[in-house]
């Protein structure tokens, strides 16, 4: 409610029907370069108010402030739902395109292209979760959903000069699992490592590092699937004794996954071997692991706290994004297995 001017005294009507936390976004976005002083009085509500309610903005990934000289510049991510369950169902997008006085692509226009610290615009790590979920159920409830309706869609040109993608994903090759899409996503928005089996190699650790240093990701989600055809050869070889190496180089990646699974406690079944489902989510943990215990660079930003790396298993036949909980066990050295 706004019932409050700067002076702490009432303001305008009794009650509205959006929060201050939303005439502030809208401010924002109609010039990224407010003053608070201009805010409070548009809003009316003390600078102070405004200061307090600017952190919420960032701290919950709705806004990045950039210091450029004695100013404040502000980048709004409206990706993300509205935070209460009663509009959770829409984005901040959909809000303000219905509220603003001008057309949004005005705050759109307010992503810097130029590469200066590309750290200071990432959204933080809770926030891009929240997208990815968010765009999950959106897949889930249109499968089919044509790449123009997908979160954040731009046009070729735009993209071309720069990417600020909000998270990157290490996933699985199997051509059943396109990332972006079971995401919800549009071009630029996610940075995606592919590689059969989700494993972690120099290569794969390579192009993280990237992300993670020179785009200013800060969450890295390891996204495995059920029926993964890596895994399930994995299995076959271990089940049935094969030791004969794989042909070619599927043994760079067979050899990492059995040593996920090789760590799991032993039962009846399969010769001691966990189930196919259980082993997608062991593989899982395995990779989340080795991100932390192969890459200095990770695991000093991991410590703290800057990046954030989750599990998760995507369900073919639902098409269901289910993020895992478990903590990744320890990683046993890789002395043998070829890269």
């Amino acid at each position: 409610m706004n019932t409050s001017g700067a002076g702490g005294e009432p303001s305008g009507p009794g009650w509205t029907f959006l929060t201050n936390h939303s005439h502030v976004l809208i401010c924002i976005t109609e010039d990224d370069s407010a003053r608070s002083r201009d805010i409070a009085a548009r809003v009316g509500i003390t600078e102070r108010a405004v200061y307090r309610i600017v952190t919420d903005l960032c701290d919950a990934g709705y806004v990045t402030k950039i210091r450029e000289g004695r100013r404040n510049r502000y980048v709004a991510h409206l990706d993300l739902p509205l935070r209460h369950q009663v509009e959770g169902h829409c984005t901040a997008s959909a809000l303000l395109k219905t509220v603003r006085r001008q057309p949004l692509a005005a705050a759109v226009k307010a992503v810097p292209t130029i590469n200066r610290n590309r750290q200071t615009m990432s959204i933080p790590p809770d926030a891009a979760l929240r997208l990815l979920r968010e765009g999950n159920r959106r897949f889930r409830a249109d499968p089919y959903i044509e790449t123009g309706a997908l979160e954040g869609h731009a046009g070729l040109g735009e993209l071309s000069s720069r990417q600020v993608p909000f998270a990157a994903v290490l996933g699985c090759s199997d051509s059943r699992v396109p990332v972006e899409v079971v995401f919800g996503q549009g071009p630029g928005r996610l940075f995606v490592v592919r590689v059969a089996g989700n494993v972690v190699t120099p290569s794969q650790l390579g192009s993280l590092e990237f992300a993670v240093v020179q785009l200013g990701v800060r969450l890295i989600v390891v996204l495995g699937h059920s029926g993964c055809g890596a895994i399930e050869a994995t299995l076959a070889g271990m089940v049935y004794g094969d030791s004969s190496e794989p042909n070619g180089h599927l043994g760079s990646i067979t050899g990492r996954i059995s040593r996920a699974l090789l760590n799991a406690p032993r039962g009846d079944d399969q010769g001691g071997l966990p189930e196919m489902d259980e082993a997608v989510r062991l593989n899982v943990n395995q990779s989340h692991a080795d991100l932390g215990c192969e890459s200095s660079i990770l695991a000093e930003r991991i410590g703290s706290g800057d990046l954030k790396v989750v599990g998760a298993v995507y369900e073919l036949e639902s098409g269901r994004v289910e993020f895992v909980a478990d903590a990744p066990h320890e990683t046993k050295p890789m002395s043998g297995v070829p890269e």
